[in-house]
Order: C-alpha cells, then sequence, then structure tokens
C-alpha cells in the first residue's frame, strides 16, 4: 500500500514540479528580456557617450544630473503629478528627455529652476546635481509628439533643432521596466523553485501520506496496523481514488492521501460553487464536503456526477453517516453541544447494525450432486 501510495504522490510531485519550473522560467525569461539584458552591454556614465552613440542601443547609464533646460510633458493621476518629462542636454551637443517619477520630481524643478537662473547670470553658482541611473530607449509616441511640440516652439534652425534627438533617459528603468518590478519579477521567480523544492522534500519523507503513517504510529502495535490498512486498502474497491469501508475511510485530497477510521464521519453532502466574473457566470465547480466528528473537514472537489456517485456510495457502506446538506444539521453541527446529539444518534445507528449483523442466522448451502 505505501508503495502505491508513494508512487501516486511522487507522480502528482513531479507533474507540480514540473509546472513550478516552467513558471520560473517564464518569469524570468519576462525580466531577461524585458529589461535585464540591457545589463549585458554594461554600465557606462551618460557623459562619456558621443552624440552619435546615443540611442544606437538600449544602454544602461548612471549620471550627474547638473543641469536641466525644460520640462516637455507631464503626467497626473487623480489630480497628483505622477511622472514628469524634462530635457537635459548630452554629448556635446545633443539634448534627450529626462523621464523620473516620485521625489526626484521635486528636485529636477529645482534644477531647472537654478539652470535658468545660472543661464540668466541671476546665479554664479552651479545648479545641485541630482545622481540617477537608468536606460537610454526611444521615446513613446505620446512623449514624442510633444516633445517635437516644445523644439518647434523654439524658433531654432532645421539644423539647429537636429540636436533634439528622440530618446528619454528613464530613471530607475531598466530595459524600459522600472527597476523595482523588475526586482520584484526575479524574487517572484524564485517562489515556484521553493515551492517545487518543498513539494519535493515533503514527498521524500512521506508527507503526502502522512496520516497513513500517523495512525499505524499510534496503534498500538505498528506491523499489524499497517497490516490492517493494506488489507482493506487492497480489499475495497476504490471509487475515483475513494476507498470506503466499514473500518476505514480513504480518499484523495490533491497530492495528499487522506485516512481516518470509519466510525469518525459524521456527515457529508454536495457544494455547488458558480463562478462569475463582472457578475457573469463564467463556470460551475462540485466537491464532497467531508464532515467529522472532531469537528475537521475536507472539502474534496469531483466533477457532479462524480459526487453523486461517491455520496451515495458512502450512503450505501456507511449508513450511519448522515448525507445531503441541511440547514439545521448545519446548526446542529456547528453548536459542539448539538453535535454530541448527532453522535449519539450517529452511534446508535451503529449500533442497531451491529446488532442485526450478529443476529442474522448462519447460510448453509444445500448439498448438491454431481
Amino acid at each position: 500500500m505505501l508503495k502505491e501510495l508513494k508512487e501516486k504522490s511522487t507522480k502528482q510531485t513531479r507533474n507540480a514540479v514540473i509546472i513550478c519550473v516552467f513558471i520560473s522560467i517564464a518569469l524570468v525569461a519576462v525580466a531577461w528580456f524585458t529589461g535585464f539584458h540591457v545589463l549585458l552591454n554594461g554600465k557606462v556614465n551618460l557623459y562619456d557617450l558621443k552624440d552619435e552613440e546615443i540611442g544606437k542601443q538600449k544602454q544602461y547609464v548612471s549620471a550627474d544630473i547638473y543641469a536641466i533646460m525644460d520640462y516637455y510633458a507631464y503626467t497626473t493621476e487623480d489630480g497628483k503629478t505622477t511622472e514628469k518629462e524634462y530635457i537635459i542636454p548630452v554629448g556635446e551637443k545633443s539634448y534627450i528627455g529626462l523621464v523620473v517619477r516620485g521625489d526626484d520630481m521635486r528636485k529636477c524643478d529645482e534644477i531647472m529652476q537654478e539652470t535658468a537662473d545660472y543661464l540668466n547670470g541671476e546665479n554664479e553658482q552651479l545648479p545641485k546635481s541630482l545622481r540617477v541611473e537608468g536606460t537610454i530607449m526611444p521615446m513613446r509616441e505620446d512623449s514624442l509628439k510633444y516633445y517635437k511640440q516644445y523644439y518647434a516652439s523654439t524658433g531654432w534652425s532645421e539644423e539647429e533643432l537636429e540636436a533634439f534627438l528622440p530618446y528619454y533617459l528613464g530613471v530607475n528603468e531598466i530595459g524600459g521596466l522600472d527597476k523595482d518590478i523588475l526586482y520584484f519579477l526575479c524574487v517572484l521567480a524564485v517562489v515556484p523553485i521553493l515551492i517545487a523544492i518543498w513539494k519535493i522534500v515533503k514527498n521524500a519523507r512521506g508527507g503526502y501520506y502522512k496520516m497513513v503513517t500517523d495512525y499505524c504510529k499510534k496503534a498500538h502495535n505498528y506491523d499489524q496496523a499497517m497490516a490492517e490498512l493494506d488489507r482493506f486498502y487492497h480489499a475495497a474497491a476504490p471509487v475515483y481514488g475513494f476507498r470506503i469501508a466499514r473500518d476505514f475511510f480513504m480518499a484523495p485530497n490533491g497530492v495528499k492521501t487522506i485516512l481516518f477510521e470509519s466510525k469518525e464521519l459524521l456527515w457529508a453532502y454536495k457544494i455547488t460553487t458558480t463562478h462569475r466574473t463582472n457578475g457573469i457566470k463564467t463556470g460551475t465547480s462540485y466537491s464532497v464536503m467531508l464532515k467529522l466528528r472532531n469537528g475537521r473537514n475536507y472539502n474534496i472537489g469531483l466533477g457532479e456526477q462524480q459526487v453523486e456517485d461517491v455520496l451515495a456510495v458512502i450512503g450505501q457502506r456507511l449508513p450511519f453517516v448522515f448525507i445531503g446538506y441541511d440547514k439545521e444539521l448545519e446548526r446542529a453541527y456547528n453548536n459542539s453541544q448539538r453535535r454530541q446529539e448527532l453522535i449519539a444518534a450517529a452511534d446508535r445507528r451503529i449500533a442497531e447494525m451491529n446488532m442485526a449483523e450478529m443476529s442474522m442466522p448462519e447460510m448453509s448451502m444445500p448439498e448438491m450432486n454431481i
């Protein structure tokens, strides 16, 4: 029996591990190809790039922003500015956008004002600088529109306007995605691997059929209890994985195998769950609810007809179990005192069954002439 249970849990664990690894690889791939691949080019200082090198590839750079000419666009949400796009000088005579968020917007506004004061001769001190890191990317379509509108209004010549390059430095962006999002994706990618390792270790230690081994460990004689369970396992015909007999009840619950003495089962019924998205019905799922005397319960998902078949077998093989949902039964079960009344009623049924079996006359086979 243990061999079969281990093979079953190993197969299911293997499938789960494959899924976990696939999810992890997918998350790493998204993080890599969306952003982190730009790090292959290395990190360079923004002001070491020549005019013709800017924007030729997605480049991760660092820089001390010491001059901001103006801003050309901003984004608001609920009346609050969440992102601002500035113009900064780069290379020998070029300009690109600088996209910042959060508290960096306030600092950039200060540098922009100080830059204007310095260029107008109102302040002899150089503007304060802001240390940033990010990726040089092609401008987004909507940003490029406002960018062109800005430099078209300067009155510069066509030759001078060529200095406005259609690229932007996204602060704290790696390849177009926020750095924190990419780091979160990497952390998230580790979670499925940890789950896979946990499942492998748990399966190796027999954790998915622990209820079986624990039952035997608590018995007076481990080997005898294991032999009884083994006879039950091979004698009880499975119904969708459920093995139900007068002495024991075994059922699959995902990867786990649950086991308890059949007399512990007090109530069983079908649960129908309707799934909706935005108020629209998207499906229906079914499960069998098993309520035990000690208050524990197991909700095991099955098909609708499978639930009906399992409940029919429970009612046939364990006639002392209450079958079917009833509000009064639920109120009684949830009340510890009234639950004892249900248990007493079930015990009476078991006693009546035992008495009936003991009083049955022995059957004798008629003689046959061969």
